[in-house]
């Protein structure tokens, strides 16, 4: 085989491997950038349906900076657990800690499902979605221990009124009048399928 014929044989079979590899490189570098768009418009689709459930709710006073706050800790403003029982146990463990030191006692607390909201659906990112927890929370206290009760909800990052009924006791004792108050109280969590 002469000097010339190796050379062409060399670059032949060279020019064949290139086309080979860049017949498989290509599409999988192309399909890894199409997936890696896919996942940044679906987080940014996301945080947009995010943005404007939390600018629709009507109990925040000021949701721009509860949107801020949103996006720079996210965790923070979610409850704990990965089942619907550690997520509940999470937010009755907030709500206690929100009425310490404003009500006597809760008298009683009830989940409720997500139809509670007349919202969008969820945002999904994949199998993982963020899903809103609704608590039922009825306390009887006077104007003031309802008041801090409030207060203390609205300061958890993670939990905010959705609805409130309230209605006043008939006084059996003197004293503060007592108002029977019904509380719904939501919470993000994410879930996944």
């Amino acid at each position: 085989m002469t000097g010339r014929e190796r050379t062409v044989l060399l670059a032949g079979a060279t020019a064949i491997g290139a086309i080979l590899v860049g017949g498989r490189l290509v599409p999988a570098g192309h399909r890894w950038y199409t997936a890696a768009a896919e996942r940044v418009e679906m987080q940014r689709a996301a945080v947009g349906q995010l943005q404007a459930r939390l600018g629709s709710a009507r109990a925040l006073s000021d949701s721009l900076a509860f949107l801020e706050g949103a996006v720079t800790s996210f965790s923070e403003r979610m409850l704990l657990g990965a089942t619907d029982e550690a997520a509940h146990l999470d937010l009755v463990r907030r709500i206690t800690a929100a009425a310490a030191d404003s009500v006597p006692a809760i008298d009683s607390i009830r989940f409720e499902p997500p139809s509670l909201s007349d919202s969008a659906p969820a945002p999904r990112y994949g199998d993982v979605a963020l899903t809103e927890t609704y608590a039922r929370v009825w306390v009887t206290a006077d104007l003031a221990g309802v008041a801090r009760l409030l207060a203390g909800i609205e300061a958890d990052p993670a939990l905010w009124v959705e609805r409130l009924a309230a209605r006043a006791e008939l006084p059996n004792a003197p004293g503060p009048e007592s108002i029977a108050t019904e509380i719904v109280v939501a919470a993000w969590r994410i879930t996944s399928s």
